[in-house]
Parts: C-alpha cells; sequence; structure tokens
C-alpha cells in the first residue's frame, strides 16, 4: 500500500514562505491537516484555519473558496497583484462551478459598478466574440419587462452613432420592423 503525501511549506506562502525546498516538508493528509491546526492555533491565521478543515474534509472546496475571497477582500481590499491574478487564474483552469457557487458569486456582485479600465479590459477581451444561442437566451430572458432609463438609451444612441448598422444596399432606407 502506497501512501499519498502532501508537500507542506514550514512557513505558509500566506505568511511569506517560499517554495524553495528548505521551506518544503512532505506529510501524510492526515499530517497536512493536522499541522495547519497547530499554525492556526499558534497564529490565529484563517488561512491556515480554511487549509486545516478542508484537509480534514470538514469543509467542501467551495465553502474554502468562498471563504477565502471573502476573507481577501476585506483584508486587502480584493486588489491582487498581477503575478497573484495569474497564479489564481492558472489554479482555477478547467475547474467547474456549482450553479449554488455561481448564483452567490452573481449575488456578491449585484449592485456594483465596473471602474472604466475594468471595461475597456473586458471589451478588448470580448472583441469579435460571438455570443451562444443559449446565451442570447438567458440576456434576452434576464432583460424581459425591464425598462431603460432616458439616460441609459441616450448612452445607447451615441454609441451607435455615426454606425452603419442595418444599411446595406439591399436594405437601404428600409426600417427593421
Amino acid at each position: 500500500m502506497s501512501i499519498y503525501l502532501h508537500k507542506h511549506h514550514i512557513v505558509p506562502k500566506h505568511a511569506g514562505g517560499t517554495d524553495d525546498s528548505s521551506n518544503l516538508v512532505e506529510l501524510t493528509i492526515e499530517d497536512h491537516a493536522i499541522a495547519h491546526k497547530v499554525l492556526y492555533g499558534l497564529y490565529g491565521r484563517w488561512q491556515d484555519r480554511c487549509a486545516w478543515e478542508g484537509l480534514s474534509n470538514m469543509v467542501g472546496r467551495e465553502q474554502i473558496i468562498a471563504e477565502s475571497m471573502a476573507k481577501a477582500k476585506r483584508f486587502k481590499g480584493g486588489n491582487h497583484t498581477d503575478k497573484a491574478k495569474a497564479k489564481i487564474s492558472a489554479a482555477n483552469k478547467g475547474k467547474k462551478l456549482s450553479e449554488e457557487t455561481k448564483s452567490k458569486i452573481a449575488d456578491a456582485n449585484k449592485g456594483k459598478k465596473l471602474s472604466e479600465e475594468t471595461r475597456e479590459k473586458l471589451r478588448v477581451v470580448n472583441k469579435g466574440k460571438k455570443l451562444s444561442e443559449e446565451t442570447k437566451r438567458k440576456l434576452s430572458k434576464s432583460l424581459k419587462g425591464k425598462t431603460k432609463s432616458e439616460e441609459h438609451k441616450a448612452k445607447i444612441a451615441a454609441a451607435n452613432k455615426g454606425k452603419n448598422k442595418g444599411k446595406t444596399p439591399w436594405n437601404k432606407g428600409r426600417k427593421c420592423t
């Protein structure tokens, strides 16, 4: 029978530790959980509690992610370095979120306004991408019955001003019905 070993940071990365081999030790899952429980008892860091509870199967992955995101925003204002963002992105590639987690994230972001910088980044990333029929249906359904403010209508008109929308040689001058 083989025993599965985890690499444990003697000084955790969240406490300034590195990936240097002198800061790593191999532990069984149980010992790894105990190490984080001891660290939590000594220093009271929420990251060690999350690691301990996750390794002990006391809480699920999604709960740990949700709590970590909430704590990180509270303590750091939600700002990550580009390097940290890249690591987070790489770690989450290919992972699927449950509908419950997606709903919690959506609820947490309701009413938040995106900065102009973020909006521009989204424009660049999404430029030329086509929406799937399913996404179009969902958008349509979510917008049913909602009215646009005069300010919103004015912004849409300004954004479309000068665009050759629908004026092709075969329908020149025709109105869409």
